[in-house]
């Protein structure tokens, strides 16, 4: 469980996964069939066990939460791109399959404006999901994530590489949390301050593609190099490369650091007949903090994750299903 403890040694798994998506056929499948009520534990029933066991778990939000009357799925008029909103009922699904945090900066984030974009905050808030990536004022913008687990203060931060188009006024801009290195290295040098672990989302990358683009891997190298410890990638809505590395600091420490340049889609249905959009990864990162020592990264493993539709009395369904065991890497 999340929470403060001080012990001579502390140990945590933090646990991630990539999009959390809900097209129109997904949201559909969770209806109730006598109700306007929706359910969707049974689309984590498989990996909430492996969940549950991790002491921090971390996944993409990729859709609003705008309200009863916002259609669950339509097209952005300017350039034809899927505008989402999912029913509230998705959030306390996800915080009983195990989820504490959920970052909000990707390119669906403002498919509702910035009354949408509030709205989906406020309900995290109501579950007891935390996040970040977006933001209702100046002040949350400045208040960045650090989450204590066991002894070992884990912050976490996200950006987005744009918003399809659908951008904040001017004078709101602050609202979504937008790649800027040089201010994403700024803010890591900050979290550093509270955190004794760095985790940095980043939704980035060309859609569809399986390995990284160059503008990824340079990005990615100079986090690292810049503070980051665990870097997150989505958006490709495929699994791409994770890689473990050693680092030299700038304080002259050598730090051993994971990044996944896309951890694919968490849940889905397929894309555009491309099957590679209904995998995902499960990233397990084991982390160890001695009694004013630092953090450390000891173990990371991977799970890999495929969203199984089919036919459930009648209708469709979908789950996300381990396809196999944890491997080392």
């Amino acid at each position: 469980m999340v929470g403060e403890g001080a012990v001579t040694v502390s140990t945590i798994t933090i646990a991630a996964v990539g999009d959390i998506m809900m097209w129109r056929e997904q949201v559909a499948a969770a209806r109730s069939a006598d109700s306007n009520r929706y359910s969707f534990d049974e689309v984590f029933r498989d990996v909430a066990p492996i969940f549950t066991k991790c002491d921090l778990v971390i996944g993409n939000l990729e859709t609003t939460l705008a309200g009863r009357r916002a259609p669950h799925q339509t097209r952005n008029p300017r350039n034809g791109f899927p505008r989402f909103s999912c029913p509230d009922e998705l959030i306390p699904a996800l915080r009983r399959a195990g989820f504490h945090v959920l970052t909000t900066a990707n390119n669906h984030c403002m498919d509702h404006g910035l009354k949408g974009l509030k709205r989906t905050l406020d309900i995290l808030d109501r579950y007891g999901i935390k996040h970040t990536g977006t933001s209702r004022s100046v002040r949350e913008r400045n208040r960045r994530l650090v989450i204590p687990v066991k002894g070992i203060n884990v912050g976490i931060l996200a950006y987005t590489y744009g918003t399809n188009g659908i951008r904040p006024p001017a004078s709101k801009r602050w609202a979504v949390n937008r790649m800027r290195v040089q201010r994403i290295l700024r803010d890591i040098q900050r979290l550093r301050q509270k955190a004794d672990l760095v985790v940095v989302s980043l939704h980035f990358g060309v859609e569809f593609r399986r390995k990284p683009v160059e503008g990824q891997v340079k990005l990615v190298q100079r986090l690292l190099r810049g503070g980051a410890d665990i870097i997150l990638g989505s958006h490709p809505h495929v699994v791409q490369p994770t890689v473990v590395t050693r680092v030299r600091r700038p304080d002259g420490r050598i730090r051993r650091c994971v990044a996944v340049f896309s951890l694919g889609n968490f849940v889905s249905r397929r894309m555009w007949r491309n099957p590679w959009t209904q995998r995902g990864l499960i990233l397990k990162v084991g982390v160890e903090k001695r009694r004013g020592g630092h953090a450390r990264i000891v173990g990371v493993t991977s799970i890999p994750t495929w969203t199984r539709a089919r036919a459930a009395h009648g209708r469709p369904a979908y789950s996300v299903v381990p396809l196999a065991g944890a491997r080392r890497m």
